[in-house]
């Protein structure tokens, strides 16, 4: 199996989450600190599996420590789907539901990781129900369905492949073409992404969602994220795929 890119970890001494970005500026800028907690790094899912940092890496990342086990039931635990899979669960459209099921899937863990020094149990954060929200099935066995925190540092293999995309951001309606986009930037105001549409799959959004002014809301979509000079854009094909909340940040 290709080896898993955390983008984040479990400070199990802590009882805490940091963020890769957060992990590289406390290498960085407190290494004295980041002696103390590098051996306590786990998996954020199941915090099982060990996770070593790699800083000096092309693109910093955490991965699996060599012979380490998530639990059986831990969404890391699953093979990735394969691009073909991915693409033919995407396509069919008796999925829809269970597309806008992950998404919404996605924006919950989003709550769950913003409540302060509340980590998620070994047992509950590998129920079999939360679990198989991230899952297709295949002939042989179930795959995992890859998540990708669009505010989180981008690797090559997070582009040309179907991924439920998701995070907090900052985003505005573009509609003045014939193609309208969603424009996507960080909280701190910093250009992500576009996510093109056609008119029809715009007229289904809701319209208290279509916001006349760059709002801070919580956006998931599951499409393939592509890179043209430097940019990255997204489009959907359907409604069920993009999915938006206004909520209290």
């Amino acid at each position: 199996m290709k080896e898993t890119k955390f983008e984040e970890c479990c400070v199990v001494s802590e009882n805490k989450m940091l963020s890769v970005e957060e992990l590289l500026e406390v290498s960085q800028s407190n290494k004295a600190y980041f002696t103390t907690i590098k051996d306590s790094l786990a998996c954020p899912e199941c915090r099982a599996a060990s996770l070593t940092f790699r800083p000096n890496a092309k693109t910093p990342h955490l991965s699996t420590k060599k012979h380490s086990i998530h639990v059986e039931n831990c969404y890391y635990a699953f093979e990735p789907a394969t691009k073909k899979q991915l693409q033919e669960y995407r396509d069919n459209p008796e999925n829809h539901e269970s597309i806008a099921r992950k998404l919404n899937s996605c924006l919950d863990s989003l709550v769950a990781k913003s409540a302060p020094n509340v980590i998620r149990n070994t047992e509950q954060s590998t129920a079999k129900g939360m679990t198989e929200s991230y899952l297709i099935s295949s002939e042989k066995a179930s795959k995992a369905v890859p998540r990708k925190r669009i505010t989180a540092i981008f690797y090559d293999e997070d582009y040309e492949i179907p991924k439920l995309f998701y995070g907090r951001v900052i985003a505005e309606w573009d509609t003045k073409n014939d193609r309208p986009r969603l424009k996507i930037y960080s909280v701190q105001n910093k250009y992500i992404c576009s996510v093109w549409m056609s008119k029809t799959v715009y007229d289904y959004t809701e319209s208290h969602l279509k916001f006349k002014s760059k709002k801070e809301c919580s956006v998931a979509f599951f499409t393939e994220m592509k890179l043209s000079n430097n940019f990255k854009n997204a489009t959907i094909k359907h409604s069920a795929e993009l999915i938006i909340r206004i909520e209290d940040m």
